[in-house]
């Protein structure tokens, strides 16, 4: 029974590895002047132009939930260049405010 205990253990722990290695390698944003690109964790890439932002929303500590069209982005502090995306989203913004 012990022996079961720790495999079932070991097991648990090499799926919380294999996960973060997934996150590391696949969860990122990149940055370009007029667009940026979202990796979810399965890889798949979305497309946005900034000029789609319709609503930008804080969550968590850091986060933030980015509304384009219909579509929801939870963007996590931890995600590769979250911190370059959240810069963007705030000069853009502030350059909208300045202009109105």
């Amino acid at each position: 029974m012990e022996l079961l205990k720790m495999i079932v253990a070991s097991f648990v722990f090499f799926l919380l590895g294999l996960y973060a290695l997934l996150l590391g390698i696949n969860w990122r944003i990149d940055i370009h002047d007029e667009s940026f690109d979202f990796r979810n964790l399965f890889g798949k890439r979305y497309h946005f132009k900034y000029s789609q932002i319709s609503k930008v929303h804080p969550i968590s500590v850091g986060g933030l939930q980015i509304v384009i069209d219909k579509v929801k982005i939870s963007v996590d502090p931890f995600v590769i260049n979250s911190h370059l995306l959240i810069n963007k989203i705030e000069n853009i913004s502030n350059r909208i405010t300045k202009q109105r």
